[in-house]
């Protein structure tokens, strides 16, 4: 069986806040986890792509993904 994980240099630039468990430590850990368990190609990394908003909608609510939309166009903050 193959495993494939996707991921990103950018999400090692997420901050959830102090305790959040998506945070870059984790991603490290999960990748250095991936390295060491000589696995070899049972495990396939690649770069996350960007989702559509038709991508998005699908997972979410669309008026959950327009304020979101709208919130980072505004410059974005805390959520």
């Amino acid at each position: 069986m193959t495993v494939l994980v996707a991921t990103h240099p950018a999400f090692l630039d997420h901050h959830g806040g102090e305790g959040h468990p998506e945070r870059a430590s984790r991603m490290e850990a999960v990748a250095k986890g991936i390295e060491t368990s000589q696995l070899g190609e049972a495990i396939v990394l690649f770069d996350a792509p960007r989702a559509t908003y038709e991508e998005l909608t699908r997972v979410h609510g669309l008026g959950y993904v327009e304020a979101l939309d709208r919130f980072c166009r505004a410059g974005g903050g805390d959520l």
